[in-house]
């Protein structure tokens, strides 16, 4: 399980930083922040990041490139949500810190892999769920979805669960 959530939390690190869920403060609930990530380096075939819990429940995350030399950092929070989980995975809502705000998703463990949910708000399906949760459209194409509560936020992401196809590049512990 934690070799499958360290993954997770990495997978979460590769999120693309436009069209996506988004707000300008965090939405999640910090005093309920998770670690069940162990410290260290964890891979897929495309890259790797290393993770590092902090005492106050979130990760600090360090982008490394092939040479082995950390090119960029950043801060990530996890969330649980049990509700989404099964006796094969384990959920979680999770947070990561980009200069313009927060970027928002899941990490699912499934069969031991850890991958990244992250909503695209260039599909209209995800930007109509988002709109219908309260969320505001703009960007390119309205492209951008933008959270302001995260009740919203959270249900906007279970009902994108419930449709979404996650089968990304998994992330696992070196």
């Amino acid at each position: 399980m934690v070799r499958f959530l360290a993954s997770l939390a990495l997978a979460a690190t590769a999120i693309v930083l436009s069209a996506c869920y988004t707000s300008s403060y965090m939405l999640l609930d910090t005093s309920a922040g998770v670690t069940p990530l162990s410290d260290g380096a964890y891979a897929s075939s495309i890259d790797r990041k290393y993770l590092s819990a902090r005492s106050d429940g979130s990760y600090d995350m360090y982008y490394v490139d092939k040479n082995g030399s950390t090119t960029s950092s950043s801060r990530m929070w996890l969330n649980r949500a049990a509700d989404l989980e099964s006796s094969s995975n384990y959920v979680y809502f999770y947070a990561k810190e980009d200069s313009g705000g927060w970027l928002y998703g899941l990490l699912v463990n499934e069969g031991g892999a850890i991958y990244e949910v992250h909503p695209d708000c260039s599909d209209g399906n995800v930007a109509s769920i988002a709109a219908s949760e309260g969320a505001s459209l703009s960007g390119d194409d309205f492209t951008d979805c933008r959270f302001s509560d995260g009740e919203s936020l959270r249900r906007a992401l279970r009902r994108y669960y419930r449709t979404a196809a996650y089968l990304t590049d998994p992330y696992y512990r070196q």
